[in-house]
């Protein structure tokens, strides 16, 4: 029987967990009914973690630990605690840790299952791309984290002790250039990429989409889909609508967001029309069948390591239902899609 069990550290209310943790997850367990397995995610407040609202299966299992302030490698120390005395309860076959952090709390839970560490961007370097732009003073009070950040991918990624997934070729070659990483340890993951939709489930979707919207048949229709993080260009994406709108007047806009107060901000400072954009929020379940409204996707991205190395969550989610994309060069992986 195989026993698999997943650590996060980033926790439940990241907006990919139920898309790119729990999705692959059900998935892998729906494939074989002998298989069983958990989910350990370290949390700030875990009595704020509804299990009810997580996605659930017969044979998985959740254990919400505290988490703490990270100060350094000795302050995952707790967690290494709690996350051996799961894995002494669980017995799993295989452990899977989503990033650095919990790939290094389970290296040193010493554990004697097979361990593979998810890399699914550069830990230190989405820290210092997201706070290096506020007040000088704190992000002199910051930079210490970037060099502890820094150190602890280096002591993760250069070990012979694990298997390593990447989400991208570019991904696998940074690890591999700054962190010592040995390329043969190195997959680049596949499995968690969705489905493609056939055309017809498409169209249908399309059609009954644009009827409860109120959106035209034959608009040409942008999309966005995601959050307002600083790397997710917001307002240049926002910026684009608008200048497309004055282009084309005729043209709709889609946003699939939870930051719809920010969105709603933003549409209103560039001046579009209500009834030219719909702000909503989509659960992940339902973000395909309203993804079919759009005829086009759009991913704009800051010409930084953090980007060049990505393979954001939403242009699978955009080719799954047959978009075309819009995109500004600054990612190698879509540089690099057949499609474009």
């Amino acid at each position: 029987m195989e026993r698999f069990l997943w650590i996060v550290c980033d926790g439940v209310s990241n907006s990919v967990f139920k898309s790119q943790v729990c999705a692959p997850l059900i998935k892998w367990l729906d494939e074989d009914e002998s298989r069983t397995a958990a989910l350990v995610t370290f949390e700030r407040q875990p009595k704020d973690v509804d299990l009810k609202n997580l996605p659930g299966h017969s044979r998985l299992e959740y254990f919400v630990e505290r988490s703490y302030p990270f100060f350094g490698r000795w302050t995952l120390w707790g967690a290494v605690l709690k996350f051996r005395k799961v894995v002494e309860r669980f017995s799993p076959t295989m452990i899977v840790a989503r990033g650095p952090l919990a790939g290094y709390v389970a290296m040193k839970a010493k554990v004697k299952s097979n361990l593979v560490v998810q890399a699914r961007g550069l830990c230190a370097e989405e820290y210092r791309f997201t706070h290096s732009r506020g007040s000088k003073l704190k992000w002199t009070m910051r930079k210490p984290f970037v060099w502890m950040l820094k150190q602890l991918e280096k002591k993760v990624y250069r070990s012979n002790a694990i298997k390593i997934e990447t989400v991208s070729p570019a991904l696998r070659d940074y690890l591999c250039d700054s962190f010592g990483a040995r390329a043969g340890n190195i997959d680049v993951a596949d499995f968690d990429i969705p489905n493609p939709i056939s055309k017809d489930q498409v169209k249908t979707w399309r059609e009954e989409g644009r009827s409860h919207f109120g959106i035209p048949a034959d608009a040409i229709v942008y999309c966005y889909s995601g959050s307002a993080k600083p790397w997710q260009c917001a307002e240049e994406t926002i910026q684009f609508f608008s200048e497309k709108l004055k282009a084309e007047p005729q043209v709709h806009f889609v946003v699939f967001t939870g930051a719809t107060g920010e969105f709603t901000k933003l549409a209103e400072k560039y001046g579009i029309p209500k009834e030219k954009i719909l702000i909503m929020r989509v659960e992940p379940s339902e973000l395909l069948r309203h993804l079919a409204i759009a005829d086009f996707g759009v991913i704009l991205r800051e010409k930084d390591p953090v980007n060049w190395v990505s393979r954001p969550t939403k242009v699978l989610e955009y080719r799954a239902v047959g978009m075309g994309l819009v995109h500004n060069g600054t990612v190698d992986w879509i540089n690099n899609l057949e499609i474009l």
